[in-house]
């Protein structure tokens, strides 16, 4: 709360008063300054039992304030004090987000196998049933998920991408059986393009970023995939290739999900089209409502966040690309 142009009232609790000599109690130096004892010393002001702010010039004829170190200062927090998000007050660098809604996009899916700016891959020897760190030492600008910094991404050969400082030992049993997003043991916080039962192809999953900063996409691709069929190859001797990726926007925090060529022979060409694959974003925790009272703003029908956002479960479709935008 201003006062006067130049206190700044905190958590402590003011001393009260009509005129100066109330706040004599308080010591020299002390005066009221609209129902408040305030000390004037030299070029600082402060609310007496509250923290101290200096007055510092900031151009002829004005003045501003800056936050004085105290131990009564108090700080602003989002998510609690380990989801990395900003503590100081300022402008947090993941925002509270507690819904996702899902909408069509015509932007342009980007294979990162195929940018300049790669960055490298991972699971490229044909690995199966896996979940490992992605390839980036560190992450080239801030990713949030439900308000969460992301630490590390973990990738899974399943076709999903999750964020956290542990790989999110997701559901891999049965995967190839349709499983909702409503559903417990599903990969989270994360971003899920198509959740099926894969394998990586020798190209395995790239990174790569695109753009310059501030409007940077950090571009995670499967890149010829294949349906686990109990063979031990994935290559262009195989009966399906899938690539699809993932697009985390830097300057909007909107997350992309997009497909390139998803093709099967035979009884897999429909299960390339998502007969048993899944797609949407998700956090940790309880679901509020199942899949089918989810509405494409991650909405339950009482009005509730689901805590997830569901596009499709076991729906043979046209793969199309869409988006994910934090609803605040």
């Amino acid at each position: 709360m201003l006062i006067s142009g130049c206190s700044v009232l905190l958590d402590a609790e003011p001393t009260q008063c009509v005129a100066d000599g109330d706040c004599e109690v308080l010591g020299q130096g002390y005066v009221c300054d609209v129902d408040v004892c305030v000390q004037r010393d030299g070029g600082s002001t402060s609310v007496a039992g509250s923290t101290s702010v200096e007055s510092s010039s900031t151009g002829p004829g004005t003045t501003g304030t800056t936050l004085a170190a105290s131990s009564s200062s108090s700080s602003e927090t989002t998510g609690g004090p380990d989801d990395g998000s900003s503590s100081t007050g300022a402008e947090l660098r993941c925002p509270e987000v507690t819904q996702y809604a899902w909408s069509p996009s015509i932007a342009v899916v980007r294979n990162a196998c195929e940018l300049p700016g790669q960055l490298g891959s991972v699971m490229t020897e044909g690995e199966n049933e896996v979940e490992v760190a992605s390839p980036l030492e560190e992450l080239p600008f801030d990713i949030c998920l439900y308000g969460v910094l992301a630490e590390q991404l973990w990738i899974g050969d399943n076709g999903y991408v999750t964020i956290g400082a542990a790989p999110p030992e997701a559901l891999q049993s049965d995967v190839g059986i349709p499983h909702s997003l409503g559903e417990p043991g599903v990969p989270a916080p994360g971003v899920v393009p198509f959740w099926d039962s894969m394998r990586p192809s020798p190209s395995g999953v790239c990174a790569a970023v695109e753009g310059s900063e501030p409007n940077r996409t950090l571009w995670l691709t499967w890149s010829g995939s294949c349906f686990e069929d109990g063979t031990n190859t994935c290559d262009g001797g195989s009966a399906s290739s899938l690539t699809f990726s993932v697009g985390f926007e830097e300057s909007t925090g909107t997350v992309l999900v997009g497909y390139d060529s998803m093709t099967g022979e035979g009884g897999l060409s429909e299960r390339a089209s998502g007969q048993t694959a899944t797609t949407g974003i998700t956090n940790v925790g309880p679901r509020h409502c199942p899949a089918s009272e989810c509405s494409d703003a991650g909405l339950c029908d009482d009005g509730e966040p689901c805590n997830f956002t569901e596009v499709a479960s076991s729906e043979i479709r046209t793969l199309e690309t869409v988006q994910f935008e934090a609803v605040r």
